[in-house]
């Protein structure tokens, strides 16, 4: 059976090449190859770039888009599970159709561990309370089921030990993974079905966890006090990126939006200022839109991935001030927590020069929060 399916889709490919050429391909060529002077001598020149061939078959031949789609579409009808990454991680498909980053186990190093200290040294001697945030995993070990059967779950371990390296430089732990499961709650409802990321719903949930942790006042962050708008199957997520839409379909994405009176100030890492209303603030529209494999619906939360953000409560100006060291899980959570104080400064590790030691020490913070996962712990320079 597998054998005639993958016959067949060489076929579609067979057919794909003669239409696509045959409509105008190499006459493309020949005028690309006219470019440089045409004879032999564009030819060669035309050969050697390959970029250039390369850009003109994904933009006027079959675009590079769909020769994802068409491979992963015969990934999935010949039953392949898992894909191996360059990088060491594995793509691997669950068995309620979801699909998931794999990594193997990880442990802290000593710089690591000697950055945690130094962290809470400077904290405690700037006068500022101190939580490291584990953020659980999408495949988690009691609720994840492989269809590739080689497939190994060591997120948890890995999760651990950094919760522990952690808790033993002084942190205060506040673990999501174990309140997720005290509250009874399912990890295929809180992650998007094709990316690794918390959906938005479950960041604001974190957010609570967290203001509440911190003493923060927790009121408006009742899921009752916010609408929902929901862009229904226009997400593709990291892993669907590498898997195309045939493999695992599209999400749905939505956006929790207050129901309150709300005034925050963002100033990033350009000095930007934008100020107003959740939405005009936190929420960057021009990432709204269906494009699949081009801009990605999950930098609507703050833009995306920054060196340094600063959010003003403009309501609430003797609110405390804090600092989130985050990645990416914290894009879709900080707007949230920004409505719990006063000022909300963010700083992510894998941008910002340096490891955020003096900016603790010269911040004037009532709390410093870790909230981080393990796989964006990069080395302290």
């Amino acid at each position: 059976m597998k054998k005639a399916v993958s016959v067949f889709f060489l076929t579609i490919l067979c057919v794909l090449f003669a239409g696509t050429f045959g409509s105008g391909f190499f006459r493309d060529l020949r005028n690309v190859c006219a470019g440089y002077g045409g004879g032999i001598r564009g030819l060669l020149l035309t050969a050697a770039d390959r970029q250039t061939v390369e850009d003109k078959l994904n933009a006027d031949v079959f675009p590079h888009s769909s020769w994802i789609d068409l491979f992963g579409g015969a990934l999935r009808v010949t039953g392949v599970c898992s894909l191996h990454e360059e990088d060491g991680k594995q793509i691997v498909r669950l068995k309620d159709d979801r699909i998931a980053f794999v990594w193997a186990q990880r442990t802290p190093s000593e710089p690591q561990k000697k950055w945690m200290r130094a962290l809470r040294q400077a904290a405690q001697d700037a006068g500022a309370s101190c939580l490291y945030v584990s953020i659980p995993q999408k495949t988690c070990p009691e609720q994840t089921q492989y269809c590739d059967r080689g497939a190994e779950n060591r997120s948890e371990l890995t999760d651990r030990s950094y919760t522990d390296a952690f808790a033993e430089a002084g942190f205060p732990v506040l673990d999501l993974h174990a309140r997720m499961h005290a509250e009874g709650m399912r990890h295929t409802q809180l992650y998007f079905r094709t990316d690794h990321h918390w959906t938005c719903e479950t960041a604001l949930w974190a957010a609570g966890e967290l203001a509440q942790e911190l003493g923060l006042p927790t009121d408006d962050l009742s899921p009752d006090r916010f609408d929902t708008q929901t862009w229904s199957g226009a997400f593709l997520g990291s892993e669907g990126k590498h898997v195309g839409r045939l493999y695992c379909g599209m999400d749905d994405f939505s956006v929790r939006i207050p129901r309150f009176d709300v005034k925050l100030t963002l100033t990033d890492e350009d000095e930007t200022l934008r100020t107003g209303s959740f939405f005009d603030v936190v929420i960057y529209r021009e990432y709204l839109k269906y494009d699949p494999y081009g801009t990605s619906m999950y930098g609507a939360f703050l833009g995306g991935d920054k060196a340094r953000v600063r959010i003003q409560n403009e309501l609430m100006p003797q609110g405390k001030h804090i600092l989130l060291i985050k990645d990416s899980f914290s894009n879709s959570m900080a707007p949230y927590l920004a409505l719990t104080c006063g000022q909300l400064d963010l700083i992510d590790l894998r941008y910002f020069d340096g490891w955020g030691v003096q900016y603790v020490r010269e911040g004037g913070y009532d709390a410093v929060v870790v909230a981080t996962t393990h796989l964006d712990m990069e080395e302290p320079g």
